[in-house]
C-alpha cells in the first residue's frame, strides 16, 4: 500500500493560516510530513511526502496534485493543516473526508481515534464530511483515492499551539499511527 502525506498550502504564495507566533501551516508541517512518511516506511508501508504544489490558483493546484497522486499510484492521501479562527479560544481537532467515501471516512476515523488517544485533553470536533462547493474540499473531491484533511489543532489558540510545538514527536506518532491503523484494517478486509 502507498500513502501520500501532503503538506497543505504548499503552493507558492499560499502560506495558509498562521499560528499565534506567525508560523505558517506549511512551515510547521513540512518537517513533520517527512517524519510521518518515514514512520510509515519503517512499518513496511510505502509513503511519499508531497511538500510543493504546482499551479497558480487553489483549483489548479488541486487538479495538478490529484494528477500527481494518480500517477504515483497512491492508495490514500492525507493533507496536513491546522485551523485558525478570529476567536482565539476556538479549539479542538477535526478530520475531513469526502461525503460518500466510506474508505475516506474510515481513514478519518482512524486518524481521529489515534489522535484522541494521544492527546486526551484535546476537544473532539469530530469526523466531518465535505461535498462539492464546500470551502477547501477540492483536495477531497479531486483525488482518486480515500483522502482526509487533518486539522488537529488551532494555531490561533496559544495553548493548543504550545502543545503542538512541544509535542511534535507525538503528532508524528499519532498521525502515522492513525494511518497505520487504517492500513491494517484495509489489509485485514482483503
Amino acid at each position: 500500500m502507498k500513502i501520500a502525506v501532503c503538506i497543505g498550502h504548499s503552493r507558492s504564495g499560499d502560506d495558509g493560516a498562521v499560528s499565534v507566533t506567525s508560523v505558517s501551516e506549511w512551515t510547521f508541517w513540512k518537517p513533520l510530513g517527512f517524519q510521518i512518511t518515514e514512520r510509515l516506511r519503517k512499518a513496511g508501508v510505502d509513503g511519499v511526502c508531497i511538500d510543493h504544489y504546482e499551479g497558480g490558483s487553489y483549483g489548479a493546484a488541486m487538479t495538478l496534485l490529484a494528477t500527481r497522486l494518480k500517477k504515483a499510484n497512491v492508495d490514500a492521501a492525507v493533507e496536513l493543516h491546522f485551523n485558525s479562527a478570529t476567536n482565539k479560544l476556538a479549539s479542538g481537532h477535526e478530520w475531513l473526508h469526502w461525503a460518500g467515501s466510506q474508505r475516506g471516512a474510515a481513514l478519518a476515523n482512524a486518524l481521529e481515534n489515534r489522535y484522541a488517544r494521544t492527546f486526551q485533553e484535546a476537544r473532539r470536533r469530530g469526523v466531518l464530511s465535505r461535498s462539492a462547493g464546500d470551502r477547501g474540499a477540492l483536495f477531497l473531491e479531486r483525488t482518486h483515492c480515500p483522502a482526509v484533511i487533518c486539522e488537529p489543532f488551532f494555531g490561533s489558540n496559544a495553548t493548543e499551539w504550545r502543545t503542538a510545538c512541544r509535542g511534535e514527536s507525538q503528532l508524528v506518532l499519532a498521525l502515522g499511527g492513525g494511518i497505520l491503523d487504517w492500513v491494517r484494517a484495509e489489509e485485514a478486509a482483503t
